[in-house]
């Protein structure tokens, strides 16, 4: 797929007849360029890297985006970039949209569990306060040693209960 800039003509990359969505009047301008994995439209700025379509239309429109507010969509359509389909609303409404259209994906249909293998574990999680080396040091040292939850606590700045998941491989399991 071709990748957009936003100096090219974005306009190129719509399609003005889209669906009509049973609670809206006019159709959806849907993308058709580079997309998000949630199909947000996308295109690549010099100065910011990537930007979703649907706020440029908006603020292109409407002005700036209130600061603390998202871009969202009245016709529940991720690759829609008509300005009047979109609306400056708060993280709890989209939230809030996201559960009654049901496209807030928990359970077994959360993408980590379609797709596990692109779950961040261990030291590549972004909660990480610990080393794969650390890990493996701590579960030696209680079994060697015999070094106390509290020792080991202290030592690597963790609380006890991380120390006991480790060890229990309640948590590091990968390892």
């Amino acid at each position: 797929m071709k990748r957009v800039f936003a100096r090219d003509n974005i306009w190129a990359f719509i399609a003005k007849n889209g669906p009509i969505k049973e609670h809206m009047t006019t159709p959806c301008w849907e993308w058709l360029a580079g997309k998000t994995g949630n199909g947000y439209g996308v295109v690549a700025l010099p100065d910011r890297g990537q930007e979703k379509v649907h706020r440029l239309t908006y603020a292109q429109e409407y002005g700036p985006i209130p600061v603390g507010l998202s871009v969202l969509h009245h016709c529940d359509n991720e690759a829609c970039v008509r300005p009047d389909h979109l609306y400056a609303g708060t993280h709890a409404q989209n939230m809030r949209d996201t559960t009654v259209h049901g496209n807030r994906h928990k359970g077994d249909a959360h993408h980590f569990h379609l797709r596990p293998e692109t779950r961040p574990i261990g030291e590549h999680h972004g909660r990480a306060k610990l080393f794969e080396g650390q890990v493996l040091e701590i579960r030696s040292r209680k079994q060697l040693e015999r070094v106390s939850y509290d020792q080991l606590s202290d030592e690597y700045g963790v609380a006890k209960s991380v120390i006991a998941s480790i060890i229990r491989r309640e948590t590091w399991k990968h390892i």
